[in-house]
């Protein structure tokens, strides 16, 4: 609520490494903001009491072939992320935010 983020992963599963979220995509190509989209998902997860250790975008083949997975890392994710929240709260946000709570 505080600053005002909303997303819905599509599940979280438990694997090797421990809780890992994931979100199913249907495009031809990898988008350059799965990761940043993941990294998002994470932050709410955590907030809501989940210990998260990794992040899966799984990309669907529309010729049935096998679906590829994309994994992404948090940390690094997530200061880009922060980075983008920042310049878009300085260039469109109504009211000027500080940094983001880690």
């Amino acid at each position: 609520d505080t600053l005002m983020l909303t997303g819905e992963c599509d599940g979280i599963y438990l694997g090797d490494r421990g809780l890992v979220l994931f979100d199913i995509k249907t495009p031809a190509n990898e988008s350059r903001s799965w990761p940043l989209q993941g990294a998002a998902y994470v932050y709410l997860a955590r907030l809501a009491g989940y210990k998260i250790s990794g992040i899966e975008f799984v990309k669907l083949n529309k010729e049935a072939k096998p679906a590829k997975v994309y994994e992404y890392e948090y940390e690094k994710n997530w200061d880009l992320f922060q980075k983008c929240f920042e310049l878009h709260q300085y260039f469109f946000a109504k009211k000027k935010k500080g940094p983001l709570p880690l």
